[in-house]
């Protein structure tokens, strides 16, 4: 209470049992500057009286300047035939290390050099341990050799359990597990905050430096638990991993995390994918590419939902030839170059629409012809640049977006839906039956 030396905490240390049935308790007290030991005395183990010393505590830190001198905690005490075997933590405002006291009666020695005579720490720190913040807590117990024992070395504000050895109780030495023939030492990182809400794609992917620049499309696979991210300037489609498979004896790394990185190599580069689509039921993965042109088939049976992250080279199977970018470009002159933007997948699996950008179209493959696929229809003037474009529920209607619609005499745009026919028996089969217009 009031200004004590143990006023502001009282930690409990070691109980010392003694031979004549009695115990002390040694406990850490301070005054919200200082550490310093105290003990309690008891001849029942239940109820215990303070020991007091001429300032209240027993045991103070060493004088300005000694390892010590900035408090004292953490008493752990073994009563022997010679006296009492009494260690602590030491702090010199910077570093806690270990320290020892021998009680004889009314007689303390401390740890001392042989060569200066100066007090010492009996555990210190050394290059490469665990803990270079500092050791405490240590706990120690006869061998038939000396002295065993274990200790609190901290990393920051984590503590970890190490071991010590000695000969003597003030003589010890730190006992790492070292390395020996034949063991194998196995690394593993784990994301480190738990509160990212964003998905890195500047990072290295097993060893190659990435880049996620000109990001354009994002496809949820629900059958893998992937998002496929496409860029219009890299030839990279980025297979993010967003389903926690962990299970006993697996852990995700991966979950929200890249698990993949599909390369794909042409000689004009692939650059510029739009778009991609997984076809359920099978492991083909549908890509929109701008140089060349085309609809890319890509094997995703090699993409293996694992612990590490890989660059995958060689999974193309196929292609379809799509409209051309800037060089064909109809219309309005376009400021850039596009050709296939978005593709959409009918619910009966086999046809395939792709809006074409710069051609102002909207082409109609058939995916049960040949190996890959076939282009069968192309519906022209569809307006300025259609981009989106999705089914209605009972697949007999395709709804498109342009993007830059109509340009009147003023050079205004007046973007606009399209509604196209997807009844294969009905006489205006792919074509734009009514116009939903922004004016």
């Amino acid at each position: 209470t009031g200004d004590d030396w143990d006023s502001v905490a009282v930690v409990p240390g070691s109980l010392e049992s003694r031979d004549n049935g009695t115990h002390r308790l040694w406990f850490s007290g301070s005054d919200g500057n200082e550490w310093r030991i105290g003990a309690a005395d008891s001849s029942d183990g239940s109820s215990f009286t303070r020991v007091t010393g001429e300032d209240g505590w027993l045991h103070d830190g060493g004088a300005p300047g000694e390892w010590d001198d900035s408090g004292i905690r953490d008493p752990f005490a073994v009563a022997t035939d010679t006296g009492t075997e009494l260690w602590y933590a030491g702090f010199d405002g910077t570093t806690w290390r270990v320290g020892h006291r021998r009680l004889e009666g009314p007689n303390q020695i401390d740890a001392s050099s042989d060569r200066t005579g100066a007090r010492r720490p009996v555990l210190g720190l050394h290059d490469g341990f665990f803990h270079p913040q500092g050791i405490r807590r240590p706990v120690a117990w006869q061998t038939d050799t000396g002295w065993a024992g274990t200790y609190a070395g901290y990393l920051g504000e984590v503590p970890r359990v190490g071991a010590f050895v000695g000969r003597a109780a003030d003589r010890l030495q730190l006992q790492p597990r070292r390395p020996t023939g034949g063991d194998t030492l196995i690394f593993r990182t784990e994301r480190g905050d738990e509160d990212t809400e964003a998905i890195p794609l500047d990072t290295k992917v097993d060893g190659n430096s990435i880049t996620g620049i000109g990001l354009v499309g994002l496809t949820l696979d629900a059958e893998r638990g992937f998002v496929y991210a496409v860029s219009k300037q890299l030839p990279y489609i980025f297979v993010i991993d967003v389903r926690d498979d962990s299970s006993e004896g697996f852990a995700d790394l991966n979950f929200l995390d890249v698990e993949a990185v599909i390369v794909v190599e042409t000689s004009a580069g692939a650059a510029g994918f739009r778009q991609t689509l997984a076809i359920p039921g099978t492991d083909t993965l549908l890509a929109l590419n701008d140089a060349p042109e085309a609809v890319y088939m890509l094997d995703l049976s090699q993409v293996v939902d694992d612990a590490k992250g890989d660059v995958l080279y060689n999974l193309q199977t196929g292609w379809l030839p799509a409209a051309r970018g800037a060089e064909g470009d109809e219309g309005t002159e376009t400021q850039t170059s596009v050709g296939p933007a978005n593709l959409v997948l009918h619910p009966d699996g086999r046809r395939l629409l792709v809006t074409n950008f710069n051609a102002n179209s909207i082409s109609l493959y058939d995916l049960s012809l040949g190996p890959h696929g076939q282009l069968v229809r192309e519906t022209p003037l569809v307006g300025e640049n259609p981009y989106a474009i999705s089914f209605s529920p009972d697949g007999l209607h395709a709804v498109f977006a342009n993007y830059t619609g109509e340009t009147d005499e003023e050079s205004r745009s007046h973007a606009s839906l399209g509604i196209l026919d997807m009844d294969e028996a009905s006489p205006t089969y792919m074509t734009v039956r009514t116009w939903i217009q922004n004016k």
